[in-house]
């Protein structure tokens, strides 16, 4: 695109000057556009590497090293760690512009300036950074402390352009569009597994709820979510609960895609009163309709179930079965018949050598999910059959079996020696032990002309 500039009472166009941010430039002098339309000529020319210049080439190791060239021969670049193809070799951006919050404020962004960029604020612990309106996150696999609700309050009332990168700023644009285009907006988190996509949904649904819901005040000062805006948090530990596990880069990965959307409504205008000058009447009056929270809805999908019955070496199942065994009470444990048994006793969670996450309490997560279910509208009863349902399975899974010839033909049967798993199944399920042996031993076959063997 062209850009007008002002100079002094007229007009100078200069084709693409490079202005990525939207800020209004003011040239004064002819030399000033002059100069101007030079770095822009400049700054659009093909880069060519060119002796002594500081490059990045790439490397088995780093991915992307530094280097200096020494010679340019045709496509081939000398520099002093080697020969590189012209394809190996890329510009150094100037060191001013290392650890900038936006990626596109560099002069060049080629991989290696990308990954230098982020890897300089990664060290001072800013794990944020733009590239125009789309957020990269990097783990920093600790806890940080920019996500308070005083941190929370500078997003909601600030400038966007002034402000850091953070998950706080994504989830403010998209509100802020929302609420003034009347339109629903997506917001999308990916990346390979260990990322922080968990994470940084929580923390999404934590802006969102706290800025746009109702609250009340806390005895520690700080503000405390509605009812309904409780349940939307909450149901994270649910979730992740019955579908998160333990893998060999992440021990708190999700092992299913969602979907979440969270549902605003407006509140009621305030009615604005104005005295005899025709002045309104209040210190502070909003007559535009409020958005708040009015619900919400996950979807769920590609849940992986092959985990439940077999898990790789060094991973967990699913965190529930731990949490279950690890937390229930006596008199919980004593309705799921789990007695003494623990969770090197049940063959879903010992097969992988893996029981355990260091820094995870599994009894204390085990109330936490508890008592989220129960926020969730779950009733005593309820959450009994759906810890039954979970007891049944690894009991279940501990049924053996052997094979027997049965009216000519191989077969198997239950072995005796687990036949009291099998027994406590059958009693959790409510379904007679025999009829459970039954369908476990044999099979109905439907012939092609309609007989069943």
């Amino acid at each position: 695109p062209e850009f007008e500039v002002q100079l002094g009472l007229g007009f100078v166009r200069l084709e693409k000057l490079v202005e990525e941010r939207r800020r209004v430039v003011w040239l004064k002098t002819m030399s000033d556009v002059e100069g101007a339309a030079a770095a822009a000529e400049k700054k659009n020319a093909p880069w060519a590497p060119a002796m002594e210049d500081t490059v990045w080439v790439t490397d088995e190791e780093e991915s992307f090293i530094r280097s200096i060239v020494n010679k340019v021969d045709g496509n081939k670049v000398m520099t002093k760690d080697g020969v590189f193809d012209r394809s190996q070799v890329f510009p150094v951006n100037p060191e001013k512009q290392d650890g900038v919050p936006d990626n596109t404020m560099m002069d060049f962004l080629f991989d290696p300036n990308l990954l230098h960029n982020i890897s300089v604020r990664y060290g001072k612990d800013e794990i944020y950074t733009y590239i125009a309106h789309i957020l990269i996150a990097i783990n920093p696999y600790k806890r940080l402390t920019n996500y308070t609700e005083a941190f929370m309050h500078k997003y909601k009332t600030g400038s966007m352009g002034s402000l850091p990168p953070h998950v706080f700023g994504v989830a403010e644009r998209a509100f802020r569009h929302m609420r003034g285009g009347d339109w629903s907006q997506s917001i999308i988190c990916s990346g390979d597994s260990g990322a922080g996509k968990t994470e940084t949904c929580k923390y999404l649904l934590r802006y969102l709820t706290m800025m746009a819901g109702k609250k009340t005040a806390g005895g520690d000062g700080e503000s405390q979510l509605g009812k309904l805006e409780q349940i939307i948090v909450e149901a994270n530990p649910i979730i992740e609960a019955f579908g998160n596990a333990k893998t060999g880069r992440n021990n708190n990965s999700s092992r299913f895609g969602k979907f979440i959307r969270v549902h605003f409504g407006e509140e009621e205008k305030e009615e604005v009163k104005y005295d005899k000058e025709g002045k309104a009447i209040g210190e502070h009056l909003d007559v535009k309709a409020k958005l708040h929270v009015v619900g919400g809805d996950i979807t769920t999908y590609l849940l992986e179930k092959s985990r439940l019955i077999a898990q790789p070496g060094e991973e967990r199942n699913f965190h529930i079965f731990y949490q279950l065994v690890r937390g229930a009470d006596k008199d919980l444990r004593a309705h799921l018949m789990l007695e003494d048994l623990g969770v090197e006793d049940f063959r879903i969670l010992n097969q992988s050598g893996c029981s355990e996450i260091r820094g995870v309490d599994d009894a204390a997560d085990f109330h936490h999910v508890d008592q989220a279910m129960e926020l969730a509208g779950f009733e005593e009863k309820e959450r009994y059959d759906v810890y039954a349902v979970l007891a049944a399975l690894m009991h279940l899974c501990n049924v053996k079996f052997y094979t027997k010839e049965i009216n000519m033909a191989e077969g198997s049967e239950v072995d005796r020696a687990s036949g009291n798993f099998l027994v406590k199944f059958s009693k959790l399920m409510r379904i007679p032990d025999e009829v459970v042996a039954r369908a476990l031993t044999s099979r109905t076959v439907t012939a092609g002309g309609g007989g069943i063997l």
